[in-house]
């Protein structure tokens, strides 16, 4: 019985001698239907590792793609995910996720993916931020730091400020906490800098992906990873 790579490979040789068939002006179509079928597999590989409830945008570039296929092994790929889930005791989703991948070979069954090298960036909303540390967060006036604000029932504000920096673990992390507003008893200024004071780890990212560096910015943090080696598989699965 023939194994799933030797079909594979049996679909290419039939792909190719259609190709030489039909000529050059068939073979950008041909390449085109190649590009996709591969396109809607890797989508499907990073939706199931992901668990991302939206199917992800998948570009294979370089042409042809045919041949790439052919040598097992994609020159890049990009990938554009809405809404990846967190898993974590203090969930935070990761917004949007654009992950670039060079030298990208795909298992047999096209359900998991590995990539020499790979960068990325993940957006994560003051929303979710919010919900997450339990506060109104949002840009502070300094540059790396997020502002907290709590409304106390006399109607007073107290302000929490914290730096944003890099976790262990792909984590965001704070430090340099100021509250400023009217005076508080030392408990319940404990309690307000403790929102700040365990990192928050980003979840369900393909692994091999470390964090680089973190920006504040109007809508929220933005992240950025680099890695080498870096795979997605679905879950409970070896690298």
């Amino acid at each position: 019985m023939s194994s799933p790579r030797h079909l594979l490979r049996r679909r290419i040789v039939v792909l190719a001698a259609a190709v030489a068939i039909g000529g050059a002006l068939a073979s950008p179509l041909i390449d085109s239907a190649v590009a996709s079928h591969a396109e809607r597999k890797i989508a499907t590989a990073f939706q199931e590792a992901t668990g991302t409830p939206q199917e992800p945008d998948v570009t294979v570039h370089g042409f042809p793609v045919l041949k790439q296929v052919a040598r097992g092994r994609f020159d890049r790929v990009d990938i554009a995910a809405q809404g990846i889930p967190a898993d974590s005791r203090r969930p935070l989703p990761i917004s949007r996720l654009d992950v670039a991948m060079d030298g990208v070979t795909a298992s047999a069954d096209a359900r998991a993916a590995r990539a020499r090298a790979a960068s990325a960036t993940a957006y994560v909303s003051y929303k979710d931020l919010s919900r997450t540390l339990g506060l109104d967060v949002g840009p502070a006036t300094a540059p790396g730091r997020v502002q907290g604000s709590l409304l106390l029932p006399f109607g007073e504000t107290v302000t929490v400020t914290a730096t944003v920096k890099i976790g262990h673990g792909n984590a965001i992390a704070f430090e340099n906490v100021k509250i400023t507003g009217v005076s508080l008893p030392a408990g319940m200024r404990e309690t307000l800098a403790g929102a700040f004071e365990h990192p928050v780890p980003l979840r369900n990212l393909p692994a091999g992906l470390h964090l680089t560096s973190l920006t504040t910015g109007q809508q929220g943090l933005e992240a950025r990873f680099d890695g080498q080696n870096v795979a997605f598989q679905p879950s409970g699965e070896g690298a």
